[in-house]
């Protein structure tokens, strides 16, 4: 998502030539603050509009942004390298297991958090008490997943893995609801530092 800078012609032609010097100053402190609030404000709280039962914070810190300044006027935001499934929901794609996984974990009768997700290493710890549950396929019938032993009855599979990946529509339009932010809040800041930067008397007059 890359944001450069809006037309500001019919403006400048009513600069001085001292307050025209400025121009990219203002513009590159306006574009940093826009893309500040937009990788770490609005984005991180319209996601939850879009992802069933709210995006957690771990998706919600994916967001970066690159500063811009005078001499290159271009700022961006993006997602984070680490955070892949971002990615997925705003431009589809495939998901894949995560590291050291060879499969999807697909819960069955696992308890989720309020967000929907497995809580973090549950599974593990699971997996790691063998006199509970084993890893396997009770019959040849049955998938493949994580079991609960009883003593008395069969097990119950509790999470389930026998797919490698799974294709992911994008269901957060990201880049659309960043274009419209930009477009409103971008002329508010860039007013609030021009203002502040020829009130602070960064606008010096030239020598004859």
């Amino acid at each position: 998502m890359k944001l450069t800078v809006i037309n500001l012609d019919e403006h400048i032609k009513t600069l001085t030539d001292i307050e025209k010097n400025q121009v990219p100053f203002a513009c590159s402190v306006a574009m940093n603050e826009t893309v500040k609030t937009l990788a770490q404000k609005y984005l991180p709280r319209v996601i939850d509009r879009y992802v069933d039962k709210g995006a957690n914070a771990y998706t919600k810190r994916g967001f970066y942004y690159f500063r811009s300044n005078k001499r290159n006027l271009v700022a961006y935001v993006g997602s984070k390298d680490d955070n892949e499934y971002l990615d997925t929901i705003i431009y589809g794609g495939t998901v894949k297991p995560l590291k050291d996984n060879r499969f999807l974990i697909q819960p069955v009768n696992a308890r989720l958090n309020k967000y929907g997700n497995l809580p973090r290493n549950s599974h593990q710890r699971r997996k790691s008490n063998e006199h509970l549950y084993f890893q396997g396929k009770p019959s040849k019938r049955s998938p493949y997943g994580l079991y609960r032993r009883y003593k008395k009855k069969a097990p119950k599979l509790i999470t389930r893995y026998d797919r490698k990946n799974r294709r992911q529509r994008g269901i957060f339009p990201a880049p659309t609801l960043a274009r419209h932010f930009v477009r409103k809040q971008f002329i508010v800041n860039y007013n609030i530092a021009f203002t502040n930067i020829m009130m602070r008397g960064h606008a010096k007059p030239t020598g004859f």
